[in-house]
């Protein structure tokens, strides 16, 4: 999974979401990519977007997932705008994650687009 954020100035971060153990200080070895449907325990923690942006304020951010469709047998890119700090709260719209999914269009970065309403709202 990777995340992504745009900033206040409209920049777009990304990376691997990374988990880690809750001990002290994390050495290299326990800093993992985080699997899609692995399970957290009390030991991990995520890192999370606001790292990308070092906590500070953000436009929208969100998930980039890729996805297998069982019925096309194909892979595809997905982003979402499932984000626990930046996107609580009517100011994020729809039209945030289109602008987010075109202007990486333009980079030939395809995505398709997760029902906002069900992911922006926890429903997901």
């Amino acid at each position: 999974m990777l995340l992504y954020v745009v900033d206040r100035n409209g920049s777009i971060w990304l990376a691997l979401e990374e988990i880690a153990e809750r001990t002290g200080e994390i050495p290299p070895e326990f800093t993992v990519a985080r699997q899609r449907f692995a399970d957290f325990t009390a030991q991990l923690r995520k890192f999370g977007h606001p790292t990308l942006v070092d906590g500070q304020p953000a436009r929208i951010a969100g998930e980039i997932l890729l996805e297998y469709d069982e019925e096309s047998k194909t892979f595809a890119w997905e982003i979402n705008a499932k984000s626990g700090r930046y996107n609580k709260g009517a100011e994020r719209t729809e039209a945030h994650l289109n602008n987010v999914a075109e202007a990486l269009s333009k980079l030939d970065v395809n995505l398709s687009l997760q029902p906002y309403r069900e992911i922006a709202h926890g429903n997901s």
